[in-house]
């Protein structure tokens, strides 16, 4: 009985702390979210198609998670972006840190 009583504590532990690490990591991808991105004078917002994005951003720098994750990395002087789709849409733009 106390071997079952150990074996719960230590496994709501785990789910506990898995639980904590999932918040943080979730957090800090909503803190570093943005609404749009401004790139050769257009918006960019959620909801645009991929061929929306190509007309007014270019070609991305990069492209992450097979096509699905563009980053957008406009120099020195402004943050990268990570615009992220879903069914060819954005549903999802993040900031980096100051570009290259």
């Amino acid at each position: 009985m106390m071997n079952l009583k150990k074996a719960c504590i230590l496994i709501l532990l785990l789910v506990s702390a898995l639980t904590m690490f999932v918040i943080a990591a979730w957090a800090e991808e909503l803190e570093n979210s943005a609404e749009s991105i401004r790139c050769r004078g257009h918006i960019v917002s959620m909801g645009d198609p991929k061929y929306v994005v190509k007309e007014k951003c270019g070609e991305p720098t990069a492209k992450q998670e097979m096509g699905s994750i563009w980053v957008y990395d406009f120099g020195p002087q402004r943050f990268v972006y990570y615009v992220k789709f879903d069914d060819g849409v954005v549903f999802r733009i993040l900031t980096g840190g100051y570009g290259h």
